[in-house]
């Protein structure tokens, strides 16, 4: 019995060490004598042994659950705590929401005044957008013309440029030999007019210089039939190695006219205006255009009104290198006799008309003489075109402040001379009066100038022979370019030295604006 309850303590003594966590260790190191008294038991009872470890079994099975029960009440009370802690998480998630939303609903109470003025602004920056593209529309076609112009006036600049380097060195000298022109059938009128023009060191000069340039290029050949025509020619006289030169070509390109077409004779100042008219149309079309600065610093001197007037004129025709030698202005005033109503027009003029028999009879009727005593001037005719021609009778002005025809008188006057001047001196049919005229190697034309310039130089002179202007022939009268004097009568050359000596009956006479 005493085993027995030896044993049952140390059973109670085991169960009660199993209130105690985990600490196995302790409870055998003291139930020694209880595990020495099982030992005994063991050795004694067999089945005592075998409820003993039953007994150890179910123990530990106590103990076990214990064990899960105090896991269960740890991961409980985590729970908890997860729980509480969630429950906090979500009150405060939801008080943050709350004041998150009164904030949303300040910002869109205080937007909503807003929004009109937001769409007025985006209403206000669509027009503002749409006039940006505008103007940036605006300015790129501004800045694309600007770089046209910039390059224009590149091109304008370094074509001024290689002209001033090539006019260092003058084409046309001293040097060159004069050369003679063949009569390719009845051309002397074409031979002659080709010389004159030829010794207008301005205009070879020039278009040698532009040809060199390469300005004037094989390009525009078939755009500048005349201009390249004459220049063909020009250079033949000028550096060909044979003493004459048959300008066929140049025969052709003026046969595209009814009036030169075959070869007949016909009139040299004629042939002269349709040759300068042609050379400016060709040279204007295709851009080769002058400065005009010569006219422009004339025409300053005039009144505003006049000078404005002018000034359109002379852009709508003259633009040339032929336009700025060879175009005058001159202006025909109307007055009416009754109101005393003033109107003055301007017009272009190439050749200044001489009425030889005009002045030859004015100045007769007012002397008496013989008329064969009698020699006229160029200068007198320049009276006699300045001579205020009346309008009565069946030959009225129709007068626009009367607004019906009245008798008026009108007069001529130039208001600018060209560079070069070029006289016909018109004696009549077929050249009837054939009297003498006098035009002098410097001549000064100031005094029927609205504006005083410079005085002129004789460089050439068509001369005719014959009775009549429907037969006979053209021979130029020229000065060389180095200063001496050559009669030209198609292929035939004879030199005069240095002065003007008269062969047949002048035509045509050619000045130049001294420098």
């Amino acid at each position: 019995m005493t085993e027995k309850m030896g044993i049952c303590e140390g059973t109670n003594e085991i169960n009660k060490g199993t209130d105690n966590k985990y600490q196995k260790e302790e409870i055998q190191i003291e139930n020694n004598g209880v595990v020495q008294g099982k030992d005994k038991i063991n050795k004694e009872n067999p089945n005592e042994k075998n409820e003993n470890k039953n007994i150890e079994k179910e123990n530990k099975i106590d103990i076990e659950k214990k064990e899960e029960g105090k896991a269960d009440q740890k991961s409980e009370k985590k729970e908890e705590k997860q729980e509480i802690k969630e429950k906090d998480n979500n009150e405060t998630n939801e008080k943050e929401k709350n004041e998150i939303n009164k904030k949303d609903n300040d910002i869109k109470k205080q937007a909503e005044p807003n929004e009109k003025e937001l769409k007025n602004k985006k209403g206000e920056n669509k027009l503002e957008n749409e006039q940006k593209k505008d103007v940036e529309k605006d300015m790129s076609k501004e800045n694309k013309e600007n770089k046209k112009e910039n390059k224009t006036e590149k091109k304008n600049k370094d074509e001024k440029e290689s002209k001033q380097k090539i006019k260092m060195e003058n084409i046309i000298t001293k040097d060159i030999i004069p050369h003679g022109l063949n009569n390719i059938g009845s051309t002397c009128y074409m031979n002659s007019v080709i010389q004159c023009l030829y010794h207008i060191f301005d205009l070879s000069n020039e278009l040698l210089l532009l040809y060199k340039s390469k300005i004037l290029n094989q390009s525009l050949l078939k755009k500048l039939p005349m201009t390249y025509a004459f220049l063909d020619v020009i250079y033949d006289l000028s550096f060909d190695k044979k003493s004459s030169i048959s300008p066929y070509n140049f025969k052709k390109i003026i046969g595209n006219n009814k009036s030169f077409r075959n070869f007949e004779a016909n009139d040299s100042k004629n042939l002269t205006l349709y040759i300068l008219d042609m050379l400016n149309r060709e040279l204007n079309e295709n851009k080769i255009i002058s400065e005009n600065e010569l006219y422009i610093n004339k025409i300053r001197n005039y009144k505003e009104e006049d000078a404005k007037s002018m000034v359109n004129y002379f852009n709508e025709n003259q633009n040339s290198l032929i336009g700025d030698l060879f175009n005058g202005l001159k202006s025909t005033n109307y007055i009416c006799l009754k109101c005393k109503n003033y109107i003055k027009n301007y017009q272009i003029f190439n050749i200044v008309s001489c009425n030889i028999e005009k002045t030859f009879m004015n100045k007769y009727n007012k002397s008496g003489k013989r008329k064969i005593e009698f020699k006229v001037d160029v200068l007198e005719c320049f009276k006699t075109e300045e001579e205020p021609n009346l309008f009565n009778g069946d030959n009225q002005l129709f007068c626009e402040k009367c607004n019906k025809l009245e008798d008026g008188e009108s007069c001529n006057k130039i208001c600018i001379s060209p560079k070069i001047l070029i006289l016909f001196l018109d004696r009549g049919i077929n050249n009837r009066f054939n009297c003498d005229v006098d035009f002098p190697e410097i001549l000064d034309i100031n005094n029927f100038l609205e504006v005083k310039d410079k005085k002129y130089e004789l460089i050439g002179v068509i001369e005719h022979l014959g009775q009549s202007g429907e037969s006979g022939h053209f021979i130029a009268n020229c000065k060389h370019f180095d200063g001496n004097w050559y009669i030209f009568s198609d292929s035939s050359i004879f030199c005069t030295k240095n002065k003007y000596i008269k062969y047949g009956l002048p035509y045509l006479v050619f000045y130049r604006m001294q420098d």
